[in-house]
């Protein structure tokens, strides 16, 4: 009667086998069908692998190239793009003058001839780097009064290599007397080597209060000078910073 019972030699040992394989069968289907979104990976792929790299944004990057224009303020000089983006900044009261030296020479494409001034009176001794029309006045650094900035700047032509320069009021070397009267706020009759001469200041900056004019022209301010030989009626120097103040 046992031996009735008893399974044939094998038979148990198959249904495991069958029912291991239709499950890992059915798995693989139920895993097809609900995941066929899903990437097959390689054996040496990771997930990181495959999301693309971030890209960085160069399109707002301004290489000095792209310089057209020079524009004076009273307080420093900017860099400025085709359509008045801003390329780069110096300030005249900041410690960058060899920075600002640097820029020119690259925006020029050309060295810049060296001469030495001493120090004369109440003026420190600087270094001039002279470009065709275009003169940076390297005094090392700020000084500890606020009339002795760390670099000023003088020009004597509309444009240097193609490179336009010009003030914030829109006043080149060459604008007629009437353009830059109308933009300056005051002006002073003087002379200068036997010739009539008016020197026009524009983008008036103030001071804060304690500083002592020397000039009858209001309270103390940084500004433009812009020179007007009486002979000539036309801009033939702009500089910066002017002050009418100082010891």
């Amino acid at each position: 009667m046992h031996n009735l019972l008893r399974q044939p030699a094998g038979h148990a040992q198959g249904k495991p086998t069958i029912a291991l394989a239709m499950t890992g069968f059915i798995m693989c289907a139920l895993l097809l069908s609900g995941c066929g979104g899903m990437e097959v990976l390689s054996a040496t792929e990771s997930p990181e692998a495959s999301v693309p790299p971030e890209e960085s944004d160069d399109t707002d990057t301004k290489v000095m190239s792209d310089t057209v224009l020079i524009e004076i303020s009273a307080t420093g000089i900017d860099f400025l793009g085709a359509s008045g983006e801003l390329i780069d900044s110096f300030e005249f009261f900041e410690d960058e003058s060899q920075e600002a030296v640097q820029s020119l020479t690259e925006l020029f494409e050309e060295k810049p001839a060296i001469a030495k001034r001493d120090a004369v009176k109440q003026s420190r001794a600087a270094t001039d780097n002279v470009w065709p029309g275009f003169t940076l006045r390297n005094f090392g650094a700020a000084g500890a009064t606020p009339d002795q900035p760390a670099f000023s700047i003088i020009a004597t032509a509309s444009d240097v290599n193609g490179i336009a320069v010009e003030t914030n009021d829109a006043i080149r070397v060459g604008a007629t007397e009437d353009e830059v009267e109308e933009a300056a706020y005051t002006d002073t009759d003087t002379g200068y080597n036997k010739r009539d001469l008016v020197i026009y200041r524009l983008d008036e900056d103030l001071l804060p209060e304690g500083e002592v004019t020397y000039l009858e022209d209001g309270p103390a301010a940084y500004s433009i000078s812009a020179w007007v030989f009486e002979d000539e009626g036309v801009v033939s120097r702009i500089s910066a910073p002017a002050t009418n103040f100082g010891k």
